[in-house]
């Protein structure tokens, strides 16, 4: 089924705007968070750190003392050495993950993204829109000031 035109997705994270409210669901399609636009406060886009990345940088510094160290042959050295190049640039690629914020009321939402930073950021941004958009919609429908 093909979504509406108007609908905003991240499909790798799971994030989905459906009628008014975000919807979170798991790989299996089971929905595990739903959140009126409404009720969000306040969405931010963060930078957070992957255990796995730390992992890699840490085994990248190993090898490259264990080339230093050891006194191996040239050619080991040499090979332990690009070996530690590629685990470390895989590595500093793997650190950096991001997590959509949501602020609803007295508690903080967190939604890891897939996507990258721009498709995340432009999906924070446009979310941030949707929910202006519906506070001051609600607040006109009160009799409150826009």
């Amino acid at each position: 089924m093909e979504p509406a035109e108007d609908t905003l997705e991240l499909a790798g994270s799971g994030l989905r705007v459906e009628n008014g409210v975000l919807v979170k669901r798991a790989g299996d399609g089971k929905t595990i968070g739903r959140h009126r636009l409404g009720d969000i406060e306040d969405v931010r886009l963060v930078a957070t750190w992957e255990p796995i990345g730390v992992v890699a940088v840490l085994a990248d510094i190993a090898l490259w003392g264990a080339a230093l160290l050891l006194g191996l042959s040239d050619m080991a050295i040499a090979t332990l050495l690009l070996g530690g190049a590629a685990m470390g640039v895989l590595g500093v690629t793997l650190l950096r993950a991001f997590a959509l914020v949501l602020k609803l009321g007295d508690a903080e939402v967190r939604y890891k993204v897939a996507e990258d930073f721009g498709d995340a950021s432009g999906f924070a941004a446009t979310l941030r829109a949707l929910v202006a958009e519906e506070r001051r919609s609600a607040g006109a429908k009160w009799g409150q000031p826009a």
